[in-house]
């Protein structure tokens, strides 16, 4: 499916539908694009394989999480992709009781702070509804800069969802 607006690929909502828990990021991995060619040698680590093996290990099963991007493809400066994109995201939004905002211009675009500031921390967005909501880097960020900043995040989102028996 491509973009109405700039007939870029479009990357849809995926993950389990009826989930409670909603990670939203940036913009989609290109691993995730229909015409993504796979590279001969395959990296160790990818972003979404971080973050699956992170809340694997905190015991979270990663099939129960939906996955959003506020960007549905690769971003660009045309507004009506941006305002048709964030529509539905914030029809994927309903319904959630934790959202996990992973990236610098999704914590920007809901908190208005920037992601270095709040990463890790638990945080308010007058745009969500969701009871538990949580600031973190995105997990490419572990891809170069190691896994603290990533995993400090995830722990304490996971932390947060036993706490209020969201799992």
């Amino acid at each position: 499916m491509n973009c109405p607006h700039c007939n870029k690929t479009i990357v849809t909502p995926s993950g389990y539908r009826e989930s409670k828990i909603l990670i939203i990021r940036d913009e989609p991995y290109k691993t995730e694009y229909s015409d993504y060619k796979r590279p001969r040698f395959q990296p160790h680590s990818t972003p979404k394989s971080i973050l699956r093996d992170e809340m694997f290990r905190l015991g979270v099963d990663f099939n129960r999480v939906r996955f959003a991007n506020l960007w549905k493809h690769i971003p660009n400066k045309k507004e009506e992709c941006f305002q048709e994109m964030k529509k539905s995201l914030f029809s994927e939004t309903r319904g959630k009781k934790a959202i996990l905002l992973a990236g610098a211009d999704v914590v920007k675009f809901f908190t208005g702070y920037n992601v270095s500031e709040i990463s890790g921390l638990q945080v308010e967005s007058n745009k969500l509804s969701a009871s538990i909501i949580f600031a973190s880097v995105d997990s490419t960020t572990a891809m170069s800069r190691g896994m603290g900043e990533i995993r400090f995040s995830i722990e304490n989102f996971v932390k947060k969802l036993i706490e209020e028996d969201v799992l």
